[in-house]
C-alpha cells in the first residue's frame, strides 16, 4: 500500500482502484460470512450495508489501509469459519488461518486482537484442549507472517519500532 501511495500522479488510478477493490472484496467475504452463519438473505443484506455505508468501497486520492484491512480480516475470517466447519481437524488449515492473521496484523497491529475471540469460541464450541492447541497452531502461523517483517525492521533499525510493540501488546491482550 505505502509503495502505491508514494508513487507519483500517474499511478494514482492504481490507487484509486487498489481502495475500491478492497472494498469491493471486503463485501464479497461479508456475504460469504454471513451465507455460512445465517443463510443467503442475511450475507445479501450484509454486504450491501457494508458497501453501501459511506468510506467501504469508494475511490480516493490516497491509498488508505482501512479497505485492505477490512478485506484481509474479512478473509481470514471466512478462512476460520470454513476451517471450523470442515469435517476433518487438520493442523496446516489453523496454520494457515494464523498466517492470514498475521498478514492481516501487518497492515493493522489490532488485528491480532481477533485471535482471542476466536479462542473463546473455541473453548466454548469444542472444550479447552482443542481450544489451546488450534490456538497454538494459530499463534505459529501468526509468528510465520510477522517474523520476517520484525526481523527486516531490526536490522534496519536499533530502537524499539511499532512492531515489536504489536507484537508484545498482543502476546499481552492473549
Amino acid at each position: 500500500v505505502t509503495g502505491v501511495q508514494t508513487c507519483a500522479l500517474p499511478i494514482l488510478p492504481v490507487a484509486w482502484a487498489l481502495n475500491a477493490s478492497c472494498g469491493a472484496l471486503a463485501a464479497l467475504f461479508i456475504y460469504l460470512i454471513g451465507v455460512r452463519t445465517a443463510g443467503r438473505r442475511v450475507g445479501a443484506i450484509a454486504a450491501t450495508l457494508f458497501a453501501l455505508a459511506p468510506g467501504n468501497v469508494f475511490y480516493s486520492v490516497t491509498t488508505l489501509t482501512e479497505p485492505l484491512f477490512a478485506a484481509a480480516l474479512t478473509g481470514t475470517l471466512v478462512a476460520f469459519i470454513a476451517s471450523d466447519a470442515a469435517p476433518v481437524d487438520r493442523r496446516w488449515r489453523w496454520l494457515c488461518c494464523g498466517t492470514l492473521l498475521g498478514l492481516a496484523s501487518l497492515v493493522r497491529g489490532v488485528g491480532l486482537m481477533f485471535l482471542g475471540g476466536i479462542a473463546v469460541g473455541w473453548w466454548f464450541d469444542h472444550g479447552f484442549r482443542v481450544a489451546v492447541r488450534r490456538l497454538a497452531i494459530c499463534l505459529c502461523g501468526v509468528v510465520l507472517a510477522l517474523a520476517p517483517w520484525t526481523v527486516r525492521k531490526d536490522r534496519k533499525s536499533t530502537r524499539l519500532n511499532s512492531s515489536h510493540l504489536v507484537i508484545s501488546y498482543a502476546v499481552f491482550c492473549l
